[in-house]
This record gives structure tokens, C-alpha cells and sequence, in this order.
């Protein structure tokens, strides 16, 4: 079967961004990611790029204090991050990043990684049929939220960036079908799909799912 994969137009979006975006963030991003050249393959977002993304660096919660005052405008998250994001990471539930600069502790935005068994009904194609005995392991996304005050500037994509780069760490360790999340609302739904995510079901907050291929595509050197 075909697996599904970048657009050449995808490919081009995804080639210029990053290579605005590794010029401008390249300290926010791991030493592992910013000497990749396949990392210049990430989607152009909206942002208006009015805030000044040098200097940030994404590092795990350092405390509770960190995500304290946090406000995407989103009250789920919100509590959620003010209330159980320090916990779940001191518990191993959730691995919680957060996106900081200068010498500030504040989270300019966070996200949230676990893992997650998800149906084999959710798969591509015939994909079902290689998870008979159980379900398909992912990368989940539990959260992903920028700070209200500053949206809109880039935050978000390198968040992200930095997610998927650390799936795909994971994938050459351990096997994984992909990553996946759910979208909170239709304004989300379209900025993942605009960054490779495919919505497996209609619903009010759908799941969405990034293919190991897709990752692959993403980060790994093209051939020949």
C-alpha cells in the first residue's frame, strides 16, 4: 500500500520556514535538531513574528512557579497547567516542556508528552491489520499552548517543532505509529493540519495523527 506523504507544495512551505526559522531560533531548539539539515522541512504558519524569538530555550518544568500566572485563554488548559503540569511530570505520568528566555522562569508556552495506545479503527488503509493483538502505539500530545500575550508570533510552531523532533527521537528506540492529539476546536484542527496532522474522526475534539512517515519525512536526510 502507499503510505501518504508530503505534498511538493507541503515540501516548499515546509523548506522555507525552517530556514527562516533555524536562522532566527536556532538556540531554542536542541543541539541535536539545529545540526540536522533535514530540520529545514517545517510547515510556514500565520505568525506575524513581531516578537523576538532569539534566546529561547525549551528545557523541562523546572517548578511549579514556572507555569503559575500561565493564560493561553483556553480555561482547560489553563487549569490543567496551573494545577497538575509540575505533578504529572514529577510522577513520570506526562514529560512537560516549556519554552523560556533570558533569565525569566516564566513558560512563555509549554507542551505536554506521554504515550498513548490508540485503536487500530484510527490507522491508515490497512493498517489495522498489523495491531490484530492490541492497539498501535504513539507520541501523544497531551497540551500544546502559548502564553495569550504573545500568540500568533511562532512560539506555538517551534513548540511543536521541538515535540515532533523528540518523537522522532524516540522512534529510532522505540516503535511508535506516530503522534498524536486532539484538537480542542476548529482553529486548531486547521493549524495541525496545516502541519501534517490528518483528523481520523469528525467530532468536537477529534483525533489527529502525524504518521511515523510523516516524521520520517520531516527529519530524516532525503536520498538520492
Amino acid at each position: 500500500m502507499r503510505k501518504r506523504s508530503l505534498s511538493s507544495k507541503t515540501r516548499k512551505r515546509l523548506t522555507t520556514f525552517v530556514a527562516m526559522l533555524m536562522r532566527r531560533t536556532a538556540a531554542c531548539l536542541p543541539s541535536f535538531v539545529a545540526h540536522t539539515s533535514s530540520t529545514r522541512r517545517i510547515l510556514m504558519t500565520s505568525a506575524t513574528q513581531n516578537y523576538d524569538l532569539k534566546g529561547i530555550r525549551i528545557e523541562r518544568i523546572p517548578s511549579r512557579d514556572c507555569v503559575r500566572r500561565f493564560k493561553c485563554g483556553e480555561t482547560s488548559i489553563d487549569k490543567w497547567v496551573s494545577d497538575k503540569a509540575f505533578k504529572h511530570h514529577d510522577q513520570d505520568r506526562s514529560r512537560v516542556f516549556c519554552a523560556l528566555k533570558g533569565e525569566s522562569t516564566a513558560a512563555l508556552g509549554f507542551y505536554a508528552l506521554s504515550f498513548s495506545p490508540i485503536l487500530p479503527t484510527y490507522l491508515f488503509g490497512q493498517h489495522a491489520d498489523r495491531y490484530q493483538d492490541g492497539d498501535a502505539p504513539f507520541v501523544y500530545i497531551e497540551w500544546l499552548a502559548v502564553q495569550r500575550s504573545i500568540q500568533s508570533n511562532g512560539i506555538g510552531t517551534v513548540l511543536l517543532i521541538n515535540a515532533l523532533q523528540r518523537a522522532y527521537s524516540v522512534s529510532r528506540n522505540v516503535a511508535i505509529y506516530g503522534v498524536a492529539l486532539r484538537a480542542l476546536n476548529d482553529r486548531t484542527r486547521a493549524y495541525y493540519e496545516g502541519h501534517g496532522f490528518v483528523a481520523r474522526e469528525d467530532s468536537a475534539f477529534p483525533l489527529m495523527i502525524l504518521p511515523i512517515w510523516t516524521l520520517r519525512d520531516l527529519f530524516e536526510p532525503r536520498r538520492g
